[in-house]
């Protein structure tokens, strides 16, 4: 007489339920770690211990900036920032929250265009120079000053008359100080390399930028 076999895992119980649950299985229950194995309670595993040598300057892997004096930082990448630090010469900036020296702008080229922009437009409305002039001494960032140029002839060709009229009384009023005679140079000499791109969407843009020049001669600026 052949005997009906039922299912293989009828009479199986499965481990660690809880038959005050209903046979459920319940995770309260369960070794967390493997009894304490493999707990992060400690995050040193000694790798951080181990004895950092000094760098080699004729190693051909050596970078100047990774031996930079712990005192002191750089917020800028370009290489004058870190000329600077190694010749010697002071700090351009301290940085109060940080209690560290600053070698190089306190601000990166984005940021700087932002607090500039910011900056004109605010003067677009306010028509108080000063203000402008303050903002871009307390940037300290004398690397990015040509860009002052380039933004705010930019931002009033995109206005009207007045807001162009302002534009040329403020960069007469930035010169000769905080812009320098170089810095103002190749402020124009940028946005003239980029005047294709502002023609695309002020079909006007060579003509006013040719008056901004002319203007910035007779009030020299230039």
């Amino acid at each position: 007489e052949k005997i009906e076999e039922g299912p293989p895992r009828r009479n199986i119980t499965r481990k660690k339920t809880d038959p005050t649950n209903n046979g459920h299985y319940s995770s309260r229950s369960k070794k967390q770690g493997g009894a304490g194995k493999g707990k992060w309670d400690d995050p040193m595993d000694g790798s951080d211990h181990v004895a950092i040598e000094p760098l080699d300057e004729n190693d051909p892997l050596y970078v100047a900036e990774d031996d930079a004096d712990p005192s002191s930082y750089i917020l800028s990448s370009g290489e004058a920032a870190d000329k600077l630090r190694h010749s010697g010469a002071g700090p351009s900036a301290y940085d109060a929250s940080t209690d560290k020296a600053v070698y190089g702008p306190m601000l990166t080229l984005s940021e700087f265009k932002i607090r500039v922009s910011d900056a004109i437009r605010e003067y677009f409305d306010s028509s108080d120079a000063d203000e402008v002039v303050r903002c871009i001494d307390e940037m300290k960032c004398r690397e990015y000053h040509p860009e002052v140029v380039k933004r705010s002839i930019s931002l009033g060709l995109d206005a009207g008359p007045r807001e162009r009229e302002l534009v040329s009384r403020l960069l007469a009023c930035l010169h000769p100080n905080p812009l320098a005679d170089e810095e103002m140079e190749v402020g124009f000499e940028v946005l003239l390399d980029s005047i294709d791109d502002l023609a695309i969407d002020i079909p006007d843009a060579k003509a006013m930028v040719g008056s901004f020049v002319a203007r910035a001669v007779v009030d020299e600026v230039l």
